[in-house]
This record gives C-alpha cells, sequence and structure tokens, in this order.
C-alpha cells in the first residue's frame, strides 16, 4: 500500500517536471533564430570604410539538402559599426560562437590589422583561437564560390585548414597569437595567403589535389607593427619552414628528383661573436626519394650535397630579407636582449647556417 502510494507521488512529481520542462524547452528553440550564426568572417576596407562580409548559416536542418549558408555583408566607420550595421539589416544579433576563420582582404594593406582586430578579442563568444588569413582576392567572390562549392569541396573553413595543412604555418596563425607577436618588441606577425584558383586551373584535376578552389602555393603576407609589410614568395616561405619541426610534409624537386622531407629538427641559437650578434641555426632533416627506390651512392652523394647547399642558400636569402626589414620572425632581439641587456640591430645579425641531409633508402 505504501510502496504503491509512493510510486504515484513519484509518477505525479515526474509529470510536473515534463509539464514544467517541455513548454521551456520549446520557448528556447525559436530564440536560436534570433541570431545570425556566423561560420566565417571576412574583412576588407573599400572606400574608407570597414567592409565585414559573413559566411551565415540558414537551412541548418533542410531535408532536401538545400543551400546551408550564405554570404552577408555591411560597412561601417569601424569593425564595430559594421557589425552593429548588420544586426540592424539582419534584424538578429550577430553570434560568432561558431566563426572559425577571420579572412583579411588586401584593402587592409595600410590600415593597422592588429588594432582592427581588437575588437574581436574583446568578444566573449568568440573563441582566440580563430584561424586568420590573408587573401588577393576578392573576398566576397572567394566566400560565395566556396559556399556553391560546398557539397563537392567541403565547406570554406575545411578548406582554409587544408590551405593551412600544406603551407608553412602547419599550426594555423590564431587571432591570439597573432595579437602576441604584435605585442612583442619587434611586433612582427605573419599570415598565410590564400587566393582563388585561376579560372582555368579550378576545374582541373590538380585543382582537386592542391585543395578545392584554394590555391595553395607557399605565400606568406609579414605584418610589421600590425601593418602589412611584405610577402615571401614559395622560395622563401619553403626555406622558413625547415625552422617549423612541426609543419606537414614538403615535396621538392632536386636534380629532376621528386624528394620527400620526412621530418625536420632545426636549432637556433643566439651569439655574441667578436662583438657580432650571430644567430647559429642547425637543421637536421630525413629525406626520401619518390621517383628512385634504390639509388646509387654517387647519386645519394650528390643528391645529399646540392640539397644541403640549397637548403641553406636559401634559408639565408629569406632570412636576409626579412630582417633586413626589421621583420623578427625569429624573435632574435628577445635572444639577444637576454644575452646583452642590451638590444641590436636587427640588419646587424649574421646568420651562419649548417645543414644535415639524411636520404633514408
Amino acid at each position: 500500500m505504501f510502496k504503491s502510494l509512493w510510486k504515484k507521488k513519484a509518477l505525479i512529481v515526474f509529470l510536473a517536471v515534463l509539464i514544467v520542462l517541455f513548454p521551456a524547452a520549446a520557448a528556447k528553440a525559436p530564440q536560436m533564430l534570433e541570431k545570425t550564426m556566423l561560420t566565417s568572417l571576412g574583412i576588407d576596407f573599400v572606400d574608407d570604410e570597414v567592409v565585414i562580409y559573413g559566411e551565415m548559416l540558414v537551412n541548418q536542418f533542410d531535408p532536401f539538402g538545400g543551400r546551408q549558408s550564405e554570404i552577408v555583408q555591411a560597412s561601417g566607420i569601424n569593425v564595430a559599426a559594421a557589425v552593429d550595421k548588420l544586426t540592424a539589416i539582419q534584424g538578429r544579433q550577430v553570434s560568432l560562437a561558431h566563426c572559425a576563420v577571420i579572412i583579411l582582404g588586401s584593402g587592409l594593406e595600410d590600415q593597422n590589422i592588429a588594432e582592427l582586430l581588437r575588437y574581436f578579442l574583446n568578444k566573449t563568444d568568440l573563441h582566440n583561437n580563430v584561424m586568420l588569413i590573408y587573401t588577393n582576392s576578392d573576398i566576397e567572390e572567394l566566400m560565395d564560390i566556396a559556399i556553391r562549392e560546398d557539397d563537392v569541396r567541403g565547406s570554406l573553413i575545411q578548406q582554409i585548414t587544408a590551405f593551412y595543412q600544406a603551407n608553412i604555418f602547419g599550426r594555423p596563425t590564431s587571432l591570439e597569437s597573432f595579437h602576441k607577436d604584435y605585442m612583442r618588441h619587434t611586433s612582427t606577425s605573419m599570415l598565410g595567403i590564400a587566393n582563388l584558383q585561376e579560372e582555368e586551373v579550378m576545374g582541373a584535376p590538380e585543382a582537386e589535389e592542391a585543395g578545392g578552389i584554394i590555391d595553395n602555393p607557399l605565400h606568406a603576407a609579414v605584418f610589421k607593427s600590425g601593418l602589412y609589410a611584405f610577402s615571401l614568395d614559395e622560395t622563401e616561405t619553403r626555406a622558413l619552414n625547415f625552422l617549423r619541426p612541426k609543419t606537414t610534409v614538403l615535396r621538392v624537386i632536386q636534380d629532376n628528383e621528386v624528394i620527400n622531407i620526412l621530418s625536420k629538427r632545426a636549432r637556433v641559437r643566439a651569439r655574441m661573436v667578436n662583438g657580432t650578434p650571430t644567430a647559429n641555426i642547425t637543421i637536421r632533416t630525413t629525406v626520401e626519394l619518390e621517383s628512385k627506390p634504390n639509388p646509387s651512392q654517387a647519386l645519394l652523394d650528390t643528391l645529399k650535397q646540392d640539397l644541403e647547399s640549397r637548403i641553406t642558400k636559401e634559408l639565408l636569402e629569406a632570412l636576409t630579407k626579412c630582417y633586413s626589414q626589421h621583420a623578427d620572425i625569429l624573435n632574435l632581439s628577445d635572444a639577444f636582449h637576454r644575452r646583452t641587456r642590451d638590444r641590436v640591430n636587427l640588419d646587424d645579425i649574421d646568420f651562419n647556417i649548417k645543414v644535415d641531409v639524411r636520404i633514408k633508402t
């Protein structure tokens, strides 16, 4: 009797909880529609105004496979004003909780990128590890084509991620890391450059292998004090890649041989040599030949020597280009300051590079 009464009371309580909770849950569902959910964001500077482009999530649960997102845009005197305008246009609050990439356009070349991005550092709904990337292409066109190709090549975010994995930045430059570099003494930051494939290449099989619509030669944009300073070409960024062991495998052509870089270990030490600031760089790398499974020893010796000379030459040229323009990409200024308590002139630094290549057979 007592057990039966207890079960009835428990059932009544359970039903009461359901009655209370289900209407509350149902009332929360429409709130999702009250926000403009942006999964990627583009920023450019056009006609003296900041223009933002957002990949807005729509039809999230469309059973017929309809278009999942569309591009929305707004402009203003700064980022905050542009976001407010987008909110007014859409009639909904802009949410960056699902934003994974911010694309910066070449129109921002004369703008302080770091100060512009400071707005996002204060956004509580945006995580600081959102990826940053630079483009010379039209941002709206890049994002729009990515959306139209979404079912074939994956989302824009997936394409950008694939680009980064093939680029010097195997570990993507984030909003937070960009800001930290900006706050350093020499204030040097780097971003990968991703552009649209040329029209005649876009449908070719090699474009599929290259990561969809994103053209991904190893190019990088260098920023000084938040301002665009210069770009590094494919040869220069490939050379700098040897100083970043965590990046992905590279493939190079040497003496008509296809060579895969399997692993890299780099050590950089700042030393004063006869009063001259010197960066001693040691690189050890293991490679394999893709085209010849049983190469002769003579071929191996020649390739080893040629590859070591090439890496040394290209790395020295890339570092000289950066440091002659006071771009401290290795943060050597801080390293020398810890040793001498003085700041060195970046263009006075000598580079002593030693490369050891081991060819796996």
